[in-house]
């Protein structure tokens, strides 16, 4: 047993080693508003950049996105997420110059994820987020896909949090069944009620269709929070914006 998971350490370094690399940067800004004391709205916009191969200037978009969510509170460290649709218009992936003739694609994506939190001291706590994706693409055939991601959140005071994280991504339905793999640490700033900022890296081995073994995708990624506060009658459930 110990022979046979060596081996396989050894063939997954193998073939990181083996890939090709290319620069990314990420940038997302959330708007929250909370609609009752245990269920929000969030509306996200993405947009994403990359590289060509081997460190290439990060010049070529790769996606833009919006995509709206439902959370509901279940229990303390619980949360039911739902993103019943969301948009992406999607640019191939440039390994070299030529790849960019290629034409770009349209993506509806629904999305549902349940979250839990475990601390274990009051400044430490694991992560653990499960999500399965129902994906329809213009141009290539749709995918189902679910998502696995453990991480730990390290608090260093009430406005800065330490994050990593790792997350698996699989295809159950058509396309190789192993996708991507994100490895990711990061810093989040509360900066005030309302605004916070997290900013990190991540590094992703990733599986694509048209090219041999993985690519390995280095990103840098800043996510901006906005978030908008009521104050709930417990009676009623109704509220006031507070400013």
């Amino acid at each position: 047993m110990k022979h046979t998971a060596l081996t396989a350490l050894l063939l997954l370094l193998f073939i990181t080693a083996m890939g090709q690399s290319q620069s990314n940067s990420w940038l997302r800004l959330s708007v929250e508003m909370p609609l009752a004391p245990k269920l929000n709205s969030v509306i996200e916009w993405q947009s994403r950049a990359q590289g060509f191969e081997n460190g290439g200037l990060i010049t070529s978009p790769l996606l833009h996105s919006v995509r709206p969510w439902l959370n509901y509170k279940i229990q303390e460290n619980t949360t039911l997420s739902l993103s019943p649709i969301a948009y992406y218009y999607l640019y191939p992936v440039t390994i070299s110059p030529k790849d960019q003739s290629k034409p770009a694609q349209q993506e509806w994506r629904t999305t549902v994820a349940v979250e839990q939190r475990w601390p274990l001291t009051q400044r430490f706590s694991l992560q653990s987020r499960t999500g399965l994706e129902f994906r329809n693409f213009s141009r290539q055939q749709d995918v189902i896909r679910v998502r696995q991601k453990f991480g730990m959140d390290y608090c260093l005071s009430p406005q800065v949090h330490v994050l990593a994280y790792d997350e698996v991504m699989a295809n159950l339905y058509a396309g190789s069944f192993f996708e991507q793999n994100r490895l990711g640490a990061g810093v989040s700033f509360q900066l005030n009620k309302a605004l916070g900022v997290e900013t990190g890296y991540l590094y992703i081995n990733r599986a694509l269709p048209f090219y041999q073994g993985l690519l390995n995708q280095h990103v840098l990624y800043i996510n901006i929070r906005l978030r908008f506060f009521r104050r709930f009658s417990a009676a009623t459930g109704g509220g006031e914006t507070l400013r």
